[in-house]
Parts: structure tokens; C-alpha cells; sequence
């Protein structure tokens, strides 16, 4: 296992994002599965023995004993809360319709698209305040520097 894969994801900020993220890893990985025509309660077990977040492992175990338990893998995925309801929907649909690949891909493209929307956001809300808070360390050293040498030209004139 790799422990500590994405320090970043441990930060509460950064947990959210990397969620997203793996969420689109694990929709990929259903994707394969499907293109290969192998059963996806086999692929979700598989993934929740080797995943590297253990958070999403834990995730993964419980979906695939509600699958193997009989329900559909759709719903088990939305139970844990890997996907949304509205994309449990477009699953299902998409899985009667016989495109199950492109729509299990379109979602983790879609899941990438949104966290690295975000990640922006965040950063265009983040950096402002950044560059504030560094200019005032920067102007409380020069103050600390310059006031001792105002009080010493005082002083000598």
C-alpha cells in the first residue's frame, strides 16, 4: 500500500478536491471493467483491496459487500456515497441504453472538470489573501527597522 500518497488530501481544504478525484479514478476503472466485459462487483472488490486512500478503500469494501449482498451496483456506489443520485440515474439509463462506458467516463471527466473548477476558485480567493498577509509581515519588518532609525534622526536634530 502506499501510505501518504497525497500528503495534500489530508488537509481539509485539499481533502474535498482529491475526493473528487479519486471518485473520477474509480469511475475510470468501472469503465474499463465494463469495456472488458468483467463483472463490476469483481472490479469494486478488486479496487477497494488496492486503492491507496484508505478513506475511499473503506468506501469501496462497503459498496461491494451491498453488491454482493444483491443490490444493484448503482445503488450500492450511491449508498456509500460515491456517486450522486443523478448520476446514479444517468448509470442506470445509461446502462439500458448499452453505452455504460461512455457514460461512466463522461462522469469522471465531469468529477476532474468540477475539483479543478473549484481548485481555481479557491486559489483566485486564496492568493489575494496570501499576497495581503505577506505584504504585512513585509511592512511590519520594515516598520520595526525604520522606526529606531526615525527616532535617532529626531533625536540628533
Amino acid at each position: 500500500m502506499c501510505r501518504g500518497a497525497y500528503p495534500l488530501a489530508r488537509l481539509p481544504l485539499f481533502s474535498a478536491l482529491y475526493w473528487r478525484a479519486d471518485r473520477a479514478l474509480v469511475l475510470r476503472w468501472l469503465a474499463i471493467a465494463v469495456r472488458r466485459q468483467r463483472p463490476l462487483a469483481e472490479m469494486v472488490r478488486l479496487l477497494a483491496g488496492y486503492f491507496p486512500q484508505a478513506r475511499l478503500r473503506r468506501h469501496l469494501e462497503r459498496a461491494a459487500q451491498r453488491i454482493e449482498d444483491g443490490e444493484h451496483w448503482c445503488e450500492s456506489l450511491g449508498q456509500v456515497g460515491l456517486v450522486r443520485r443523478s448520476e446514479t440515474a444517468l448509470f442506470q439509463a445509461a446502462e439500458r441504453a448499452g453505452n455504460l462506458t461512455w457514460a461512466l467516463e463522461e462522469m469522471a471527466d465531469s468529477s476532474v472538470r468540477r475539483a479543478t473548477y473549484r481548485m481555481r476558485a479557491a486559489l483566485n480567493v486564496l492568493f489575494p489573501a496570501a499576497v495581503l498577509v505577506f505584504g504585512g509581515c513585509v511592512f511590519f519588518i520594515a516598520l520595526g527597522l525604520m522606526l529606531p532609525l526615525f527616532s535617532l534622526i529626531q533625536v540628533l536634530t
